[in-house]
């Protein structure tokens, strides 16, 4: 689903989460076995609440979160998982949303150990506006299965010195999207 324009979105009066405007839902990624959006296996977008609480506020057995990286040269931000302890690698910066991509040089060997350990990357890979893409190898949108109003939805955006899990855009730009599996 692209568009330039608001008018291939859907009703401008209703959220998108569950319907055929969340990408987990219209691309039908999900486990063949169920047919629920919520039940495990299935593959959807994070709402806003979920980009908010995975990064601002969810308890950790290392109490970090996230970090911004460089990752075999790629800028990015790193998501952790809740039970990875710090000694594994050890971080800088954490949780620290005006931290720069330089705060974390990780090559291919640390950052296979730590994909394997349950870290996950979303890289800076800019967005789309109207016809043309910007923002590549500096900025990261991924968006949310939320709209905010009829034109925007929100999703999470990063960038060296920024990071806010609930900014909303037009629903018209090509942000990335990042699909997570439940697994409870």
């Amino acid at each position: 689903m692209t568009s330039e324009t608001n008018t291939d979105y859907g009703p401008v009066n209703s959220d998108i989460l569950g319907t055929n405007y969340d990408w987990g839902v219209y691309n039908a990624i999900y486990n063949p076995k169920t047919q629920t959006t919520d039940a495990p296996g299935t593959w959807r977008t994070l709402t806003k609440d979920e980009w908010v609480y995975l990064l601002n506020t969810r308890p950790t057995a290392s109490s970090i979160r996230y970090a911004k990286a460089t990752v075999c040269g790629i800028v990015g931000l790193i998501i952790v998982p809740d039970n990875l302890s710090n000694t594994y690698y050890p971080l800088t910066n954490v949780n620290t949303a005006g931290a720069a991509y330089t705060s974390n040089i990780i090559g291919a060997t640390d950052w296979t150990k730590m994909e394997n350990a349950g870290c996950v990357f979303f890289p800076a890979a800019g967005f789309r506006d109207g016809t043309s893409v910007s923002g590549v190898g500096s900025s990261g949108r991924f968006w949310s299965a939320t709209y905010n109003d009829g034109y925007s939805a929100y999703y999470l955006y990063f960038f060296s010195s920024f990071l806010d899990p609930s900014y909303d855009s037009g629903r018209y730009d090509g942000q990335s999207v990042r699909l997570v599996r439940s697994a409870q």
